[in-house]
């Protein structure tokens, strides 16, 4: 068991929560050779890491021909185990015409008859339901044994770059700052724009934080357009700051150097995890089982009867209950006390 291919496309945040694995295989197989199989957009997160030998990437809307080529690129390279954990027709073409003695896939999987070593898709956090692909290799497989963490690198320089564009929105990152990213695709996942704002205004006048708005690839005018509207009612203060665009390096650099990270169940979210920074997730749709097992993280929610329901589309209203009743007025003992909980770094005006 030399030779290990890991196949995970997307999401952004379901890659990160599989950057643990080349580390912990490495526990097992201390001489594996691991590369990893994703889409170009996430190479950065992976490119760094130094358990990793090759990032093999395709592109997310590429042909049949780009995907033959990748499935001939991989069953050349004749790799002993390939673990999928992305369970789509894309990734099981690369396994089916791999030649890897052991295909490992998923138990829930409609697809499981490919694969000759089933897992559980079953566990208490996200990331260690990656690690159940390591049961095939371990006679006493016990997942307390092994660390959870996901784990993203970048470079001094990502770090220097980093700290130019900070600079040039006026944070000082010397100074104590959280991270606040409002944004998720989905509605029953995204926390409303105003009590995320009602949150940082909190916390520049409690804590003389200053606040550093964030978001992804194509959500900016997300920000400002609702940045806009919150500013005809309130003045805000000049602490919290629209980031400027990162790349994804790069905004795991400032998740690193944050006090603690406030956002919706998204990527930020898992990558503030891989910089081991303090996250304060608001769920929706979504359950805590996305949540690192780790006091300096934590989630709040309504928690009415229907949560976590995992839709796309609430089926109740279209004011969304689980997102919109919950004010920041609710979470604001919650998100006292894990400041003071964690002794998250502070100013107090």
């Amino acid at each position: 068991m030399h030779k290990w291919l890991i196949i995970q496309f997307k999401q952004i945040g379901d890659v990160v929560l599989t950057t643990h694995l080349p580390r912990e295989i490495k526990t097992l197989f201390p001489n594996a050779e691991i590369d990893f199989l994703t889409f170009e957009i996430n190479q950065q997160l992976l490119s760094n890491n130094p358990n990793i030998n090759n990032v093999y990437t395709v592109s997310s809307n590429g042909g049949i021909t780009e995907t033959i080529s990748s499935v001939w690129n991989i069953r050349r390279n004749k790799y002993d185990v390939i673990i999928d954990t992305q369970n789509t027709p894309r990734s099981l073409y690369h396994v089916i015409f791999s030649r890897a003695k052991y295909k490992v896939g998923y138990d829930k999987s409609s697809r499981q008859s490919f694969y000759n070593n089933i897992v559980s898709s079953s566990a208490v956090y996200a990331g260690q339901i990656k690690l159940n692909m390591l049961k095939p290799f371990d006679p006493n497989f016990d997942l307390s044994n092994y660390d959870c963490r996901p784990e993203v690198f970048y470079k001094e320089s990502d770090t220097q770059s980093m700290r130019d564009k900070v600079k040039s929105v006026g944070l000082d990152i010397t100074k104590p700052f959280i991270t606040i990213s409002p944004t998720h695709k989905r509605d029953t996942r995204r926390w409303k724009f105003e009590y995320f704002m009602d949150t940082a205004c909190w916390l520049t006048k409690t804590y003389s934080f200053q606040i550093l708005l964030t978001y992804g690839p194509g959500e900016k005018e997300y920000i400002d357009n609702n940045l806009n509207k919150y500013k005809e009612n309130v003045d805000l203060s000049d602490n919290i700051i629209v980031a400027p665009e990162f790349s994804m390096v790069e905004f795991a650099a400032v998740l690193s150097a944050a006090s603690m990270h406030i956002g919706n169940d998204s990527a930020p979210h898992h990558l503030a995890v891989s910089q081991k920074t303090p996250t304060f997730i608001i769920i929706g749709s979504t359950s805590t089982g996305w949540i690192h097992p780790d006091k300096i993280h934590t989630s709040v929610n309504l928690g009415i009867d229907c949560q976590p329901c995992g839709r796309s589309i609430c089926n109740i209203s279209e004011d969304i209950p689980c997102m919109n009743d919950l004010t920041f007025e609710i979470i604001k003992k919650d998100l006292e006390n894990f400041i003071e909980d964690n002794s998250i770094n502070i100013t107090c005006s």
